[in-house]
C-alpha cells in the first residue's frame, strides 16, 4: 500500500511539474521586483541606474531559466510523441508480417518469430511514453489492434487448429502427419511456444484491464424517445425485445413482467415483436 501511495504521489508531481515551475518563477519574479522597490524606497545604496541594470539582469536570467524549462518540456513532448508513433508503427509491421503482407495468415515459423520480436520491441518503446495523453492514445490503439489480431488469428472464423502451429508444411485436419512432415535433421518448422505466447498475450486483455465501457450506461428514457422520433425504430425495438424476451439454452421465453415467462416459437416472436413496437418502457 505504501509503495502504491508513493508511486501515485510521484505521478501527480510529474504531471503538475510544469504548472509548479511556472508558479515558482512568477513568485520569484514578483518577490525580486518587490525587494528592489523596497531597496529604492529606503536610503539608496546604489544609483537608480544601477538598480535598473540589476533589474534588467534579473529579468534576463529569469527569462533564460524559463526558456530552458519550456525547451526541456518540448523535448519531453517530442520524445513521447516519437515513442508513441514508433510503438504503433511496430505493431502494424508485426500484423503485416503475420498477414503475409495482405495475403492471409501465415504459419511460417520465421514470420511468427519476427512478429513476436516486433511486438516485444513495441511494448518496450511504449513503456517509455511519458505524456499521460499519449499513454491513453496508445491504450486506445492497443484495443483496436487486439481486435485486428483477434480476427487475424482465425481460419474461416474459427480458432487456429493444433496442426497450424507445426509450420508451413502442416496438413489441415491431420495432427500426426503435420507433426512428422514438419521435422528434419536440421530442425523443425514448429512455432516456438514462447513466440506463440508473445503474440497471443498481445491480443488478449490482461488481468486488471480497465475497460472504458465500465463508465458507459444504457439509454435513459429521453434517449429512447429520440431513437423512436428520429426513425431509429429498429434499435428501439431491439432494446424492447431484450427487455421482454429471455434466451435460455436454445429456447427463448417471453415475459411482459406480469405473467410467468413462457416459451415462444419463431412464429410467435414474429407476431409479438411488431405488435410491441413503440411500446413505452416502464
Amino acid at each position: 500500500m505504501t509503495i502504491t501511495i508513493i508511486l501515485f504521489m510521484s505521478n501527480c508531481l510529474k504531471s503538475l511539474m510544469p504548472e509548479f515551475m511556472g508558479v515558482i518563477c512568477g513568485f520569484l519574479a514578483i518577490s525580486l521586483v518587490g525587494y528592489l522597490g523596497y531597496l529604492m524606497s529606503i536610503e539608496p545604496l546604489m544609483e537608480v541606474g544601477d538598480y535598473i541594470q540589476l533589474l534588467v539582469l534579473i529579468i534576463i536570467a529569469s527569462t533564460l531559466v524559463f526558456s530552458l524549462h519550456v525547451h526541456r518540456q518540448k523535448e519531453k513532448l517530442d520524445e513521447s510523441q516519437i515513442y508513441l508513433e514508433s510503438s504503433i508503427n511496430l505493431i502494424n509491421k508485426a500484423y503485416d508480417v503475420l498477414n503475409s503482407q495482405g495475403n492471409g495468415l501465415t504459419s511460417d515459423r520465421i514470420s511468427w518469430v519476427t512478429a513476436a520480436r516486433l511486438l516485444t520491441r513495441s511494448g518496450f518503446i511504449a513503456s517509455k511514453i511519458s505524456l499521460p495523453s499519449h499513454k491513453i492514445i496508445f491504450e486506445s490503439e492497443h484495443d483496436f489492434q487486439r481486435h485486428k489480431f483477434g480476427n487475424l488469428l482465425k481460419l474461416d472464423g474459427k480458432p487456429l487448429p493444433v496442426e497450424f502451429f507445426f509450420g508451413t508444411d502442416h496438413l489441415a485436419g491431420d495432427i500426426g502427419r503435420s507433426a512428422l512432415s514438419t521435422i528434419s535433421v536440421s530442425g523443425t518448422q514448429w512455432i516456438p511456444v514462447r513466440i506463440l505466447a508473445t503474440v497471443y498475450r498481445f491480443k488478449s486483455f490482461p488481468g486488471g484491464y480497465e475497460d472504458p465501457l465500465e463508465t458507459s450506461s444504457e439509454f435513459n428514457n429521453n434517449e429512447l424517445e429520440r431513437l423512436w422520433l428520429f426513425d431509429d425504430k429498429g434499435a428501439y425495438d431491439y432494446i424492447l425485445f431484450r427487455k421482454m424476451f429471455i434466451p435460455a439454452g436454445k429456447d427463448i421465453f417471453y415475459s411482459d413482467g406480469e405473467d410467468k415467462p413462457r416459451k415462444v416459437s419463431q412464429e410467435e416472436i414474429n407476431t409479438l415483436v411488431p405488435n410491441l413496437s413503440g411500446l413505452d418502457f416502464e
